[in-house]
């Protein structure tokens, strides 16, 4: 949770995206409350973009771009963040989705793309890993444009505002009384705390 509230704190969206995931492993009705009043805290559009912008561009680099072939299963490293600086310049104001079908479905996009996706999708689909391959020329030029259009946004907007470390260490605090509370519950009830 430390982690996770630091990178809350530099108003990264892992924080945000884990509490509105599909999946739950656990869920403690008491906690997710004050953490998505926490996360509620973060800048927006700005941080959110920045964000999505450094991860394509990390992945894409360093996996894709300049390589012959690549391990296909890579693309979707970089597709995914690519296809959410889309979503946030034409969708701003809706929540963003954390899978590539629902961001895809959400946004226009050219044809020869969408034949590419689905392809990768469809050989995802067959096996486990997808190994090496050509690269996708069409999926190439879509992660590159929208790397290109976000650094061109960003750099017309203001810096970061500084985190708020005091509110973090507020919200882990709550969250080790509540943990605290929980173990104290179950050794109560003759339960074995873990």
């Amino acid at each position: 949770m430390r982690k996770a509230l630091a990178l809350a704190c530099k108003f990264n969206p892992v924080l945000p995206e884990w509490l509105r995931s599909p999946i739950v492993y656990r869920w403690q009705a008491d906690l997710v409350d004050p953490l998505n009043r926490f996360v509620g805290l973060e800048p927006g559009l700005v941080a959110v973009q920045r964000h999505y912008h450094g991860l394509a561009k990390r992945q894409f680099l360093g996996d894709i771009d300049g390589r012959d072939s690549v391990r296909l299963k890579k693309y979707f490293y970089s597709i995914r963040p690519a296809l959410a600086l889309r979503w946030l310049r034409c969708r701003p104001d809706d929540p963003l989705p954390m899978d590539i079908p629902t961001l895809r479905a959400g946004v226009a996009l050219d044809p020869a793309i969408v034949q590419a996706l689905d392809h990768l999708l469809s050989l995802k689909a067959q096996a486990h890993e997808l190994g090496m391959g050509a690269r996708v020329p069409v999926l190439d030029d879509f992660i590159r444009g929208e790397l290109d259009t976000a650094a061109r946004w960003l750099a017309t907007q203001p810096a970061a505002p500084a985190a708020d470390v005091d509110a973090a260490d507020r919200m882990l605090r709550i969250i080790i009384r509540s943990a605290d509370a929980a173990i104290a519950a179950r050794r109560n009830d003759g339960g074995t705390a873990r």
